[in-house]
């Protein structure tokens, strides 16, 4: 109903009494509804973080993705990822990678022919991060190597509150 009552309000208040005038702008909401409808559809498209399920398919066919991730949040991250990967082999684009999982979660590096990738998470992270890691090795250089240095921080109440850290190293040889 806000088409109707803003139209009306434009309008002079003698015209808005007439009820062909009244009857043609019901007519006009349907038509004016539609076209929002589609025009947000489209918007949500560009907007990875809003896709809905036809959105994910979309995009998913246009990008080529063959792993479809089983939730929604997971269907976005990777092609938002796959969308970010789509640029110029760089330490930046790796980043961008990253960022699109978690933005600030992780640093991205080149250090002795290796890119090396640091990433802070508060919470089981690995299943969530394979698909990512599937998009980084498919979008840099064969001969690079790939090193992922994990820190996991878990917080534990036991009586008192400890803050324990678990440091593990992830190799991902660029081998098959």
């Amino acid at each position: 109903m806000k088409f109707y009552d803003s139209m009306i309000k434009y309008l002079h208040k003698f015209y808005r009494k007439d009820e062909f005038i009244k009857a043609f702008i019901k007519a006009a909401e349907t038509l004016f509804d539609k076209a929002e409808t589609i025009i947000t559809r489209l918007l949500n498209l560009m907007h990875f973080n809003r896709l809905d399920e036809k959105g994910c398919i979309f995009w998913e066919k246009l990008l080529k993705i063959k792993d479809i991730a089983e939730n929604i949040e997971e269907r976005q991250t990777n092609i938002r990822a796959r969308w970010r990967a789509k640029g110029h082999n760089s330490i930046a684009l790796i980043q961008n990678i990253m960022d699109a999982w978690r933005p600030r979660a992780s640093v991205v590096d080149f250090l002795d022919g290796i890119i090396l990738i640091k990433i802070r998470a508060e919470e089981f992270i690995y299943k969530t991060l394979k698909s990512v890691f599937k998009t980084i090795d498919d979008t840099k250089v064969a001969h690079l190597g790939l090193k992922i240095d994990v820190t996991q921080e878990n917080k534990v109440n036991v009586g008192f509150y400890a803050h324990t850290k678990i440091f593990s190293t992830v190799y991902i040889s660029s081998e098959d």
